[in-house]
């Protein structure tokens, strides 16, 4: 299990990384295991890791996907097995992907149709810099 979170300024003014730690401070307890941050530009996103299940061990974010969406997503997956299936992870590398990956994955697929596909208690904040959109689910 995880959290996100994150500060978008559309006007262009940079995000401090004083800013995203003043985020962080207060929930620093939903992330005893680590988490990460990304920043850039107006925008920047940070993710806190609780290990609660084998496959939180893996967990690494925010990810910048192959488009260049940044993605960071939170949460407990069900019905893994399925959704590695229709994502094409292989078998040997299921237990090593994070439910916060498996997300990631559907997104850079399926885009904003993915949220029909994750079943589970989960989040995700995506910020395309190209289109200067974010998306929270």
């Amino acid at each position: 299990m995880s959290a996100i979170y994150g500060l978008v300024r559309l006007d262009g003014r940079p995000v401090e990384a004083g800013e995203l730690e003043t985020m962080r401070g207060p929930m620093a307890y939903w992330g005893p295991d680590g988490g990460g941050v990304w920043r850039e530009g107006g925008a920047g996103l940070g993710q806190l890791v609780a290990f609660r299940t084998p496959a939180d061990e893996h967990e690494t974010g925010p990810l910048r996907l192959p488009s260049g969406t940044i993605v960071s997503p939170a949460g407990r997956l069900d019905y893994r097995d399925e959704l590695c299936a229709e994502l094409g992870v292989p078998e040997e590398e299921r237990a090593r992907t994070s439910d916060g990956r498996l997300i990631a994955l559907a997104y850079e697929r399926w885009g904003e149709r993915a949220f029909r596909h994750l079943l589970g208690d989960w989040a995700l904040a995506a910020w395309h810099p190209r289109e200067r959109r974010l998306v929270l689910a």
